[in-house]
């Protein structure tokens, strides 16, 4: 595939989410460099790893580096830039390298979801439609002009790292069909309208269940959006905080217990809690023992009918 004119992109990525959209604009023989955090946990460095392995060239972004940074970006030659799973905001000196033709790829669509964390707010909220943006970069964080969107279906069965991994595997198609209308001239830029929402890192709070004012389908919902990054949505009992990793609304009897009660242990439902709207089951728990079943979590713990949640 050969797009005109020839486009030297920098990306700007720090994690292995990004590693799809690399190997495919450096198949295309567009990809100059990668800025990079500098974040030093596993992630990152798997990335840095595979860039060195492929002799791409990249660039450590360190905050208050700007005129450095900004002198090897000019060095590369870039023309385009794009910036997808980098958590800086990057300041008006860098932005105007590119003469308006910075661009971020953003996991929503916006301008719903604005922020750092989209995915697990689209499926702690039950979301069921999300998408792709791509927008022209501004000052204001995720604010710019929408040139580009493709709608992205959220399954029931969608766990933060299984609707991270589709957005990984569509993201590079999008892009290059996106540079393509680029070339041709085709985008028509947009402002985004109304105010959205906010996707800000999840605190602990956000990650807690809360039995008191949760549905049955928001506590499944939280756990998806928990799965596996956060450890689960977090439940504590006796002191002790676990994490649940799956759950499913089921149609029984609570008899009028607290929300937070255990109804049932054992077969065929598994461990039944009750809620203020009806029940759920505990499928899939993480302890700092392993990860257990709803069953198997409730013998370790001598769970039994009558027990509570905190």
């Amino acid at each position: 595939m050969t797009i005109s004119p020839r486009y030297r992109i920098v990306l700007f990525a720090s994690s292995c989410a990004s590693l799809p959209l690399i190997e495919q604009l450096h198949q295309l023989e567009m990809l100059v460099g990668v800025v990079v955090s500098n974040r030093e946990d596993g992630d990152a460095q798997q990335l840095l790893a595979t860039l060195s392995e492929a002799n791409i060239q990249t660039l450590a972004y360190v905050q208050g580096s700007n005129p450095t940074v900004a002198k090897s970006i000019q060095s590369w030659q870039a023309n385009i830039g794009l910036i997808f799973s980098f958590p800086h905001r990057l300041p008006p000196s860098i932005i105007a390298l590119f003469s308006g033709a910075l661009f971020n790829v953003h996991a929503s669509l916006l301008p719903d979801y604005r922020g750092s964390a989209p995915l697990f707010w689209q499926l702690k909220n039950q979301q069921t439609n999300s998408g792709i943006s791509i927008i022209k970069v501004e000052e204001k964080l995720d604010e710019g002009p929408i040139v580009w969107q493709q709608p992205l279906v959220i399954t029931p069965l969608d766990t933060l790292n299984s609707l991270t991994s589709r957005v990984m595997s569509i993201v590079p198609s999008v892009v290059v069909s996106f540079l393509q209308q680029l070339a041709n001239g085709a985008i028509d830029a947009r402002l985004q309208l109304g105010r959205g929402c906010h996707a800000h890192r999840p605190q602990a709070e956000d990650v807690q269940v809360n039995w008191a004012t949760m549905s049955s389908a928001q506590i499944c919902a939280l756990a998806r959006a928990c799965n596996p990054t956060y450890g689960g949505a977090l439940l504590c009992f006796n002191g002790v905080t676990v994490g649940l990793y799956q759950a499913t609304e089921i149609a029984l009897p609570t008899f009028g217990v607290n929300a937070g009660t255990v109804v049932y242990v054992g077969e065929p439902h598994g461990l039944v809690i009750a809620t203020f709207d009806g029940a759920i089951r505990l499928d899939v728990m993480n302890l700092k023992e392993g990860v257990f079943s709803g069953l198997n979590f409730a013998e370790h713990f001598c769970f039994d009918a009558g027990m509570s949640f905190d």
